[in-house]
C-alpha cells in the first residue's frame, strides 16, 4: 500500500501479489471521517484525519489473516506529508475474506478508481484541482 502526490491528484495504490482472478472491490464515499467497521459494526475509532473518507473493500486474495501476521507485510497506517487531499490511510479490517482500507480526505472530492496490471493493483486517484 502506498500514497503519492501527482500534479492534479493524490493517488492511493494497493498492490497485490500471487496468481488467480482479480479480487472484487468496491469504494464507498462518506461525508465524514468515520463509519462502521466490519465485523464489529462499531464506529471507526479514532476517526480518520480529514472531514470526508473513502471505504475501500477488496477481497479474494486476502483470507482474513490478522493484519499483523504474514498475509500482509506492508504498512497498516500511512500519513503522507506531501499530499493535499489524502491525509491518512488505514487498513481497518479483514473479515470473511474481505479487507477494508479507510482513506481520510481533507474534504469530499471527485475520485476515480482503476484496476491496473503488471503489477496487479487497485488505484484510486483523488482530484486536487
Amino acid at each position: 500500500m502506498r500514497v503519492a502526490r501527482h500534479d492534479c491528484f493524490d493517488r492511493w495504490v494497493m498492490e497485490f501479489t500471487g496468481s488467480g482472478p482479480a479480487p472484487g472491490w468496491s469504494v464507498t464515499p462518506y461525508g465524514a471521517s468515520t463509519f462502521l467497521v466490519d465485523p464489529s459494526g462499531e464506529p471507526l475509532s479514532p476517526p480518520l484525519e480529514g472531514t470526508a473518507s473513502l471505504d475501500v473493500a477488496f477481497g479474494a486474495w486476502y483470507d482474513g489473516t490478522p493484519l499483523d501476521q504474514s498475509a500482509y507485510a506492508g504498512p497498516l497506517v500511512l500519513r503522507p506529508g506531501d499530499t493535499t487531499e489524502i491525509l491518512e490511510v488505514r487498513l481497518i479490517s479483514g473479515f470473511e475474506g474481505i479487507s477494508h482500507a479507510a482513506i481520510g480526505l481533507a474534504e469530499p472530492r471527485p475520485y476515480k478508481v482503476a484496476w491496473l496490471t503488471d503489477p496487479i493493483r487497485l488505484v484510486i486517484d483523488v482530484s486536487t484541482a
